[in-house]
């Protein structure tokens, strides 16, 4: 069953370069043929489509330790191809890296910062 919302937000740590086990099922729940595609629509249209979609995923290892290795790629191509599936329009992503148990609280309150402002920014 697909709950009425105009956005779709997924906030999820980063667990071997994907969504952990449970979100990762969660996801394979609705954005799969079945539920992002409800079978009653005669046009067959996904369930989500024209809703608005949006990432924010946190790392403990760093953005440039992520870029260099090639997962940030993966993950923004990995998101795309998720959305771009239900058509669901992305209005934003946001990674954060650096994330875990050693960082200090001014780490800590740049990163909130950082959610802040990519909320502001990509929810008007």
């Amino acid at each position: 069953m697909t709950i009425p919302a105009a956005v779709v937000t997924l906030v999820s740590p980063l667990w071997w370069r994907s969504f952990p086990a449970m979100l990762k099922g969660y996801v394979d729940g609705v954005f799969t043929a079945g539920s992002g595609y409800l079978g009653g629509s005669a046009d067959k249209r996904p369930s989500l489509a024209g809703k608005t979609g949006a990432v924010v995923m946190t790392a403990e290892s760093s953005l440039d330790d992520l870029k260099r290795g090639g997962a940030l790629r993966a993950l923004k191509t990995e998101h795309k191809e998720m959305f771009d599936y239900c058509e669901v329009e992305i209005a934003g992503e946001l990674y954060l890296g650096g994330i875990g148990p050693g960082m200090s609280q001014g780490d800590g309150e740049q990163r909130l910062e950082a959610v802040r402002r990519f909320a502001r920014r990509t929810f008007p």
